[in-house]
């Protein structure tokens, strides 16, 4: 590894950080309902007697199908700079699908729920990482933060899931949307991705990639390393709650409280990959 210090890592003003931070919350708020899938199954297996392929049908709808429709989200983002209002609508859609999931009695509907949550999660994304480009000016360490945001909403899932489940059992989901709709309120009033300084950074990266050509096989190599951290990673998110519940004999809060676990020692790894990023040019 060749170590190369980065001394010019950007400095934000004032007025980008507190732009940056709010939409590092709204990541927070979208990212939550990630983390809220694999804490609502064992509520579903324990209520509904949903098996253990039951469950994993329910988890693949919502990464398997957001995953597929993502790409074609940030091919729209790509193309069209006026679609600002996905970062919200997105998120709205995410915490709506979590809070129909627990309604009815139907396998249907609760797959359909999630699957559409998981669709608002991935409408979120690309035009949410943008803005925050934009107002990161491309620092590293910032972009760590803004994806700390994510791993802490996933993590706060199963924190916020479990006792308002525990205390209305599933029919107390639709309280689940109530971030959701509350942050897409705010965001439709502020919208940050109109602020003037995103467009300019955007304008000013067109500028410089310009005639360059894309690096498809180094492209293929990292979605190589993604989907298989992917496939460890949902594996193990999906069924560890359950697994301490069944096989230990645990309470569910003690189940949830191993998946919060499990997510949230990804921050420290995250973080301190940002700053490293930003400190060395090569890992």
């Amino acid at each position: 590894m060749r170590k190369t210090t980065n001394r010019h890592a950007p400095v934000l003003t004032r007025t980008e950080r507190r732009g940056f931070a709010f939409l590092t919350f709204t990541h927070i708020a979208d990212d939550l309902y990630s983390g809220a899938v694999p804490a609502l199954l064992p509520f579903l297996a324990l209520e509904r007697h949903y098996s253990y392929a039951g469950l994993t049908g329910i988890m693949l709808g919502a990464t398997f199908l957001a995953t597929v429709v993502q790409p074609g989200f940030g091919a729209l983002t790509d193309k069209h700079r006026n679609l600002g209002w996905l970062v919200a609508a997105g998120l709205l859609v995410a915490g709506l699908g979590i809070g129909v999931s627990g309604l009815g009695d139907s396998y249907l509907i609760t797959w359909a729920a999630v699957a559409a949550s998981g669709i608002g999660v991935a409408a979120y994304h690309p035009e949410a990482t943008r803005v925050a480009r934009g107002l990161a000016r491309d620092s590293t360490q910032a972009m760590s933060w803004f994806t700390v945001g994510g791993n802490a909403g996933i993590a706060l899932g199963p924190v916020i899931v479990t006792p308002v489940l525990l205390a209305t059992r599933l029919h107390g989901t639709p309280l689940l949307a109530l971030p959701a709709v509350a942050m897409a309120a705010v965001l439709a009033v502020r919208r940050p991705w109109l602020a003037p300084e995103v467009s300019a950074r955007e304008e000013g990266r067109k500028r410089a990639t310009a005639g360059q050509p894309d690096d498809w096989h180094g492209f293929r190599r990292l979605t190589a390393v993604v989907v298989l951290r992917s496939v460890a990673y949902f594996g193990v998110a999906s069924l560890v709650a359950l697994f301490a519940i069944r096989h230990f004999h645990e309470p569910t809060a003690v189940g949830s409280a191993t998946l919060a676990t499990f997510i949230g020692a990804g921050v420290i790894g995250t973080l301190g990959g940002g700053w490293l990023a930003d400190h060395w040019q090569r890992i």
